[in-house]
């Protein structure tokens, strides 16, 4: 099976490009855990996704990737595997 994870994104602190999503983060005390980016919410002190605050530097998540839709999977591996074009 091909690969489930889109390519490791370097994260520049400023909020959440991936809301929604299942992803794997990595937090800059090394910890690498598998979530659904939930974004940056403003009633909050602080986000893992946003740096701005400084409050919890341990946290903050420096890499993410995104986990390919299932669906994606399946079609980039029947790509991968089609016959050659043969001319009639």
């Amino acid at each position: 099976m091909s690969e489930e994870w889109g390519p490791w994104i370097r994260h520049d602190g400023k909020g959440c490009p991936c809301a929604g999503s299942y992803v794997e983060s990595e937090q800059r005390d090394g910890l690498i855990e598998q979530h659904i980016a939930e974004g940056v919410n403003p009633e909050l002190i602080a986000s893992a996704w946003d740096w701005s605050s400084h409050l919890y530097r341990d946290l903050d998540i420096i890499a993410y990737r995104i986990r390919k839709p299932r669906g994606l999977t399946i079609l980039e591996e029947l790509l991968v595997n089609l016959p050659e074009r043969v001319d009639a």
